[in-house]
């Protein structure tokens, strides 16, 4: 079976070699080439991060976030068989510069290895259906784009859940609904929530990314998540 990977990082940092390390792999361009063709990964969308910002272009400001991310001087070349979506960092929008910020997102979507958009809510302290990213959002209708949005829980306590409960995603699709957005990491640990909104809108997908750190053996990952 093929396998497409549907929401991966491709970042050189400290926190994702440890991610890297638990799992019992190296965070390098490299153990990532070898991990795709030892499971038939044939293609990878990589998510843009929000705490990096590129020079390439002239010095576009932090909102455009680096769209593949910095293993080495020539990391833009990016693999033939990775795609991503960029990275959005909501706290440096305002409805004033929001559609400046679309114009500048929209000269990289035309890349055809650029797939969508990712929003960080719980990272940003900055809702889903907030006015400021809704350029972003019809900029994903007219070039028929996904946005993608990390929902459930953050990688560390200083995240404030309130703003990425899956549930706050229902009122950005109703606002767009012929925009799809997905619920990433199915709004972990907000499973029923996540698949609710899912159900009533028909323009919302999930992913199940990143549900499972390290390399648990399947009987200890059961008792340890029971409830």
């Amino acid at each position: 079976m093929k396998i497409i990977d549907a929401h991966m990082h491709y970042y050189n940092v400290d926190g994702f070699v440890q991610v890297a390390a638990n799992a019992g792999y190296e965070n390098t361009a490299a153990c990532w080439q070898k991990i795709c063709e030892e499971n038939n990964i044939v293609f990878s969308v990589a998510m843009g991060n929000t705490n990096y910002t590129s020079s390439k272009y002239g010095g576009v400001t932090p909102r455009m976030i680096d769209l593949v991310a910095p293993f080495d001087e020539a990391h833009y070349n990016q693999p033939q068989n990775m795609g991503y979506c960029m990275g959005v960092n909501s706290e440096s929008i305002t409805e004033a510069n929001a559609e400046k910020t679309a114009q500048e997102f929209e000269r990289f979507i035309k890349d055809p290895h650029c797939l969508g958009i990712k929003l960080y809510p719980g990272y940003n302290a900055v809702y889903v259906n907030d006015k400021r990213h809704w350029p972003l959002f019809e900029l994903a209708r007219a070039y028929n784009v996904p946005v993608a949005i990390h929902t459930g829980d953050t990688a560390w306590p200083s995240g404030l859940l309130k703003y990425s409960h899956p549930l706050t995603v229902d009122e950005a699709a109703v606002a767009f609904p012929d925009v799809t957005f997905v619920i990433a990491h199915c709004g972990c640990p907000w499973f029923a929530d996540a698949a609710e909104v899912a159900c009533k809108n028909a323009n919302v997908c999930i992913d199940l990314s990143g549900l499972v750190e390290g390399n648990p053996k399947p009987l200890m990952l059961l008792e340890r998540q029971r409830g």
